[in-house]
């Protein structure tokens, strides 16, 4: 299983990339966690945050450390790790450092490295459910800016955002190499007769 942290930005609009882009129909949305059987392209996609693996999803009447205690968490360790936290909502959570012990416990040869580790583990805290994952990829955004509307050298009304337009070509299901038609330019000529 694979877990996508969306943007909040446009939760269905989310929902609908991923799907389009996994070609997948079933999924399960727990607050901004989207759940599904295959992976996603993550170099493609917009309105995600965070894409992960799946290790584990646990209850809060659940002791987490004898849960995570029957998963082999070695199995994705590679060289060292850090832990993080995704707090979605208000109930008490424990802290990272907390988490961490419980990680460092059952791994064989544990080394943290908080700088640029080679194995992330994060921990997501929705109303319902904790979930531990493995993250593969962080979406890093800034290289977009420049293409923002507002730092073009001329500004349109009708201009989209790189993100909104990029997750319009991932809705429309296009690979690398289709040819897409952007239809307002050949509609502007018929303004008015419709």
């Amino acid at each position: 299983m694979y877990a996508y942290l969306i943007s909040g930005d446009n939760k269905k609009l989310s929902v609908l990339e991923i799907l389009s882009l996994s070609k997948e129909n079933r999924f399960i949305l727990d607050k901004k966690i989207v759940l599904i059987s295959k992976p996603v392209d993550f170099r493609r996609i917009c309105y995600t945050k965070k894409s992960y693996r799946l290790i584990g999803i646990f209850d809060y009447k659940d002791n987490l450390e004898k849960s995570i205690a029957k998963i082999n968490i070695n199995k994705f360790y590679k060289k060292n790790f850090s832990v993080r936290k995704v707090v979605l909502t208000s109930k008490y959570v424990p802290s990272e450092k907390d988490l961490s012990s419980i990680i460092w416990r059952r791994l064989s040869k544990p080394r943290v490295n908080l700088d640029n580790p080679a194995t992330k583990f994060e921990f997501v805290f929705t109303d319902k459910k904790i979930y531990l994952l493995l993250l593969l990829f962080e979406q890093n955004k800034k290289n977009m800016l420049s293409r923002w509307p507002q730092n073009r050298p001329a500004f349109h009304p009708t201009t989209m955002t790189p993100l909104f337009a990029l997750m319009l070509v991932n809705l429309s299901g296009a690979k690398k190499g289709n040819i897409l038609m952007d239809p307002l330019p050949y509609l502007a000529q018929y303004k008015g007769s419709c």
